[in-house]
Order: C-alpha cells, then structure tokens, then sequence
C-alpha cells in the first residue's frame, strides 16, 4: 500500500512545476451550440484548478495560454479523465490566418485514429517562442471533469511510465485480493463471497476501462464502442458492490429501514444500467452518482443498526464501514459537481477500489477464519462426543454383561433356595416370610434383566390374536393376593399384539397396584373398547386406594424411582419404567391420573 501511494504521488505532483499552461479560463456553453468563433467571443472565467462541472447536456470550453518549450519544439497536452467522451483542440495555424485547425480526441474515438498513441487522451502542440492560446472543447455524458498539463515529451513519456506501473501494482494486488477471496471458497459457502468474486473481476474492468488501459488491446471493431462499454461498467461495478454488500450484512440483522434502503438502491441502480443500455447513458451515470452518494449515509445505517453479532462482528464491521462511508464522498462529490476535483479526487476511483477491496476481503478473511475456528471447534467437539459415546458404550456393554452374570448367578442360589424350601416340613410365618423374600429377590432380577433388554432394543414383538379376559384372569390367578382383586372385563373382541410382552406389562401394574395400597384394600381391573382416529383400541385401567403420600407425576416412569413411602417396601424403581418402555413398544401409551382419591393407571392399546 505504501508503495502504490509513493508511486501515485509521484504521478500525480512530481512533474507539476513542468507544466506549461500558464493560465487557464472556462466558458459553459448551456445547450452545447456554440462554434468556435463565437465560443472565442464569449466572456470566459478564470479557472486555477480543474475544471468540474457535474453531469450536464452543456459543453465546457476551456481557454489555455501555453507557454513555448524551453528549446522550442513540440509539446503533449495531457488530458485526464480518460473516459470523456470527446475533447476537441482549436488552435489557429500560422500558415493560415484567420482560420482555425481542430482535432477530436476521447473514448469515442477508436485508439488508432488518435494523434497520440498513448493512454490518456493527449495532443501534439506546438506553441509559438511567444506562446500560444488554444481552446478545449468538452462535451460528455459522463461528469465534465477536466484536468489539462502542457509538457515536454519526455516528461510525457515519464508520467507514462509512471501511470503504467502504478496500474501494474495496483492490478497485481487487486488480482491477488481476487484470487485470495477464491481460495477461500475452499472452506465452504459464503454467498457474500460469492458476491465478492462477481464484484471483484467487474470492477477490475471498470478500472481498465475508466483509465484507458483496456483501448489499446481492443481489436479495431471493437474500439469504437469503448465509451459504451465503460458507461456500463461504470453503473455495473455499483450493482454488484451493492449486492455484495446485501449479502454481507444479511447475516447482520441490520433494520428493517436500513435494509429497505439498500434494497432501494439496488433497484435505483438496476434502473441506471437499463437506462445506459437503451442507449441514454448521461441519465443512467447520473442516477448511479446518486446511488454512490446515498451509499454513505446507507452503509453508516446498517453497521450500526445490526441488532445480531455475526462473523466477524459488529464492531469489524462498523470500522470498515465507516471508513467506506468516508471514501463513497470523497470519491463520488466531484462527479455530481457537489466539490471542486483535485489532483487526488482524479485518482478517487483507483484508491477507492483498492481500499475497498481490500477492507471487503478484510471483512471476508476474518469471517472466513472464524468459520474456520469454529469448523475446528466442532470437529474437536464431535471428536469428545465420540470419545464419550465410545466410552459410554463401552460401559453399557460392561453393565450389560455385569447384569447378565449377576441375573445368573443370582437366579441359581434362588433356585436352589426354592428348591431346598419345598423339601422343607412344616408351614407358618417363617416359611410364608422366606418365600416372600425369594419371590421379591427374583422379581427384581427379573424386572433388572427386562429394563436392560428393553434399553439395548432386545425385546422383539411377536403379534397374536388372544383372549383379553382370559389374560387377565391369569394375571390375577399368579398375583400376590387374588383375592383383593377386581375384574371389569368389557366387551371386546379379540386383540392382536404381542400377548407375552403384555402379561409383563399387566403383572407390574397388579404388583404396582397390591404393593402400594393399603392392606386388604379392593384393586379394580377395568376393560373398555374405544376409538383413536377411527381405529379399533383396547384400554385397561387398574386403580388402587393409596396407601402413602402420592408420587411426584413427572418423575413416576422415570427408571428407579420411587416414590415417599415406597422404600418400606421390597422393590428395584423399573416396574413402571419398564410399564412404560413396553406399552410404547407396543404402539401405546400409558397414562397416570388421581380419580376421585384413587390412583389409576390407564393403557390404551391399538386393536
């Protein structure tokens, strides 16, 4: 960067006390009618500096006192911008008095009918020892900026030289920003950055084409459209900044009105490339000034509306944006005739580019390494998660296996136990108290070894049409005390579902319902037919007196839980854990509610 501003400043003021125009004066012809003889009689205005008049239909005439060359001979008159449309030189011959030479210069005249074969628009003069007077005629579409040096040719060729390696190095690093910007597409979809990449490669056109670069490479069938195709890269390369910029702040959040401004402004520009396409530019470049200047004030609006931090962050984005902001003004008053053009405000658009660009990648770049973190931070997360599901694996597969030799080891010396009880004489308390403890031990293996099976998805179903009153009979037939219990059978056909599976389900219930309700207390069985969406259903409700202070609801199917006052009594927490896993394993639901004091659990089952 400060190599290109060294080098642009040395364009730009080094040859400045060489110049031999001695006093310039401006003339505005309003309806661009007049000749050279009456443009010669008008009444002209000093002009010490350069000559900005803004978008207009008028003609500037530029009067011009050159002094002779030092050892005479000819000079270049050098003129900037390259993107006028026509600059037209008068000047009166010697040889023939009273009449005046003209020659035409500017974008609209191909690169090889010009005079002088270099890149900004320049003449071949040659003042009398005494000095001369011409006069420039200016008339364009684009702004009337004019900027007029009168030098020997070997300063000319210099500044040339000059020019051209500044567009080197600023090619160079626009380039660079280019292929940097594509690199990181690499790691992963950013449609600002795609946006970036379709600006990009428009604007390093436009810079070629506004500073003549691009004429003298054109084949000769294209060089007279050259004016053209800069009006339109001049309203494009502002399209495709402002689409950039929408897809930068999305992310953003800014208001609503912010947002509805920019929008404005696209829609302002999609109008100002219509209007150079239909082939009347002057409105078009015009409207596109406009844009450039309402861009300011928008820019400012959405960095510090953003209500969401996104990549890289608001205040990144407020930074740049400012500065931005102070640059679009720079950059763009003197065209609109808003600000007098000075010798840096002419290479406005070059640095405006360049900083842009590069502030935009700036953006783009530390987005794109947050991205990055964040990519890695989530690998690295993934990788912990992994590790810990590995880890937990491992010790559910250890559960699993500890389990499976516990249940057996346990269940033989039940057996055995059982077994050894049977041989036993005798009958009363003590015995009733040893069975007790033996059927309660293998009930919890039993329900431990049913609540692994269900976790690890074991339990497979085996559909069967079967007698619904039947299984219940037999599940009140095998529970600890048939007697407190109370059959409700309804009228319903036969079921199909996994009839195994449900006399798990249905002993819980009945042990659940025996074991926390108060001694001698009735527990009701009820069977009723029903609906779900049309579809045939089966529900059985099993409700009990409680004999304690009512379980927490939320937490009542929750594996190992108990509620107060159930650990006085025998048991593991996984009856209604597994009551639950297989009612949803059946296609069911359960549900808990208190009715009238009484504690029903209620099971709807498909048909």
């Amino acid at each position: 960067m400060l190599l290109l501003l060294a080098l642009a400043s040395g364009t730009l003021s080094a040859f400045a006390e060489e110049d031999h125009v001695t006093e310039k004066a401006v003339l505005v012809d309003p309806d661009a009618s007049f000749t050279i003889e009456q443009a010669v009689t008008g009444t002209f205005v000093p002009e010490p500096s350069i000559l900005t008049g803004g978008y207009t239909k008028a003609a500037h005439w530029l009067r011009l006192d050159i002094r002779a060359a030092d050892e005479g001979g000819e000079l270049i008159l050098r003129i900037r911008p390259t993107f006028l449309d026509e600059v037209t030189l008068f000047w009166q011959d010697p040889e023939r008095p009273g009449e005046w030479s003209r020659e035409q210069t500017g974008d609209r005249t191909p690169f090889h009918e010009r005079g002088v074969a270099a890149v900004p628009l320049a003449f071949r003069i040659q003042p009398a020892p005494a000095g001369s007077t011409y006069y420039l005629r200016l008339e364009t579409t684009s702004s009337s900026v004019l900027d007029v040096h009168a030098y020997e040719p070997v300063v000319a060729e210099r500044l040339d030289r000059h020019f051209t390696v500044v567009m080197i190095f600023y090619l160079a690093i626009m380039l660079w920003v280019l292929l940097s910007a594509a690199g990181e597409l690499v790691n992963g979809r950013d449609i600002a950055l795609h946006w970036f990449l379709v600006s990009q490669p428009v604007y390093i056109l436009y810079t070629l084409a506004i500073t003549g670069m691009l004429t003298p490479f054109l084949p000769e069938a294209l060089s007279y459209y050259v004016d053209e195709f800069t009006s339109v890269m001049v309203c494009l390369v502002a399209l495709t900044s402002l689409l950039f910029h929408r897809a930068l702040v999305l992310p953003f959040a800014p208001h609503f009105v912010a947002r509805g401004m920019l929008n404005a402004l696209i829609l302002l520009d999609v109008i100002a490339v219509g209007f150079v396409l239909v082939g009347i530019p002057q409105p078009g470049l015009q409207l596109n000034a406009i844009v450039m200047m309402l861009v300011a004030p928008t820019l400012i609006f959405l960095a510090f509306s953003a209500r969401r931090d996104a990549l890289p962050g608001r205040t990144w984005l407020r930074i740049v944006y400012t500065g931005l902001t102070l640059a679009l003004v720079f950059t763009n008053g003197h065209y609109l005739g808003l600000m007098k053009a000075t010798q840096w405000s002419l290479e406005s658009s070059l640095l405006m580019g360049l900083c842009s660009a590069l502030a935009m990648f700036l953006l783009l770049y530390l987005r794109a390494s947050a991205r990055r973190r964040q990519i890695q931070e989530a690998k690295l997360q993934l990788s912990l998660a992994q590790q810990r599901l590995e880890l937990q694996n491992d010790q559910m597969e250890m559960k699993r296996q500890f389990l499976a030799m516990l249940t057996h080891e346990i269940k033989t010396p039940l057996s055995v136990a059982r077994l050894a009880l049977v041989s036993m004489k005798g009958e009363g308390e003590p015995r009733r108290l040893i069975e007790t403890a033996i059927d309660n031990m293998n009930d919890i293996v039993d329900r431990c070894s049913y609540a692994d099976r269900l976790e690890h998805g074991q339990l497979r179903l085996h559909r069967e049409p079967f007698d619904m009153e039947a299984l219940l009979h037999e599940v009140a037939a095998r529970s600890s005390e048939p007697e407190r219990l109370e059959l409700h059978p309804g009228a319903v056909a036969a079921v199909e579902t996994d009839r195994a599976l449900l006399e798990v389900l249905l002993d819980n219930l009945v042990d659940n319902a025996l074991k926390y309700s108060p001694p001698q207390s009735p527990v009701a069985i009820r069977i009723e037919p029903g609906e779900d969406n049309g579809d045939r259903s089966v529900g059985i409700a099993v409700e009990n007196w409680p004999a304690a202070a009512l379980p927490d609801p939320d937490r009542l199917f929750d594996k190992y839980y108990r509620g107060p006052g159930a650990h006085r009594k025998s048991g593991s927490g996984l009856g209604l854990y597994i009551v639950q896993g297989i009612a949803r394993l059946l296609g069911g639901a359960m549900a808990h509610e208190v009715v009238e004091g009484k504690v029903r659990f209620s099971l709807r089952l498909p048909c």
